[in-house]
């Protein structure tokens, strides 16, 4: 887990940075990020990309549809990453990219 992810989340959205690796796999792309097990793929690196942001925006929906009590029990998972909450709204997400 890279030490440098980071999220702020609130009920309105995610903002953070995380690391992402993208790379082909045979005669596919994959995208992944490690530290949310959270992936896309495609038949390029722009397709794999663009999955694994609809994957990651899944994610998170899924994750604040969750139960207070169950949220904090997932996130706990995260050990690694740096999490903070705020009551601004936020919308922003960066990937740190790394190719393969």
């Amino acid at each position: 887990m890279n030490n440098n992810d980071s999220l702020i989340l609130n009920k309105s959205g995610v903002k953070g940075k995380v690391l992402n690796f993208t790379g082909e796999s045979g005669e596919h792309w994959i995208s992944i990020i490690p530290s949310l097990d959270v992936s896309g793929y495609g038949n390029s690196e722009f397709n794999a990309i663009q999955d694994l942001k609809y994957n990651l925006d899944i994610f998170f929906k899924d994750l604040f549809n969750l139960s207070e009590n169950r949220r904090d029990i997932e996130l706990k998972k995260w050990a690694g990453i740096k999490i903070k909450f705020s009551k601004r709204n936020i919308h922003q997400f960066m990937l740190m990219k790394m190719v393969f």
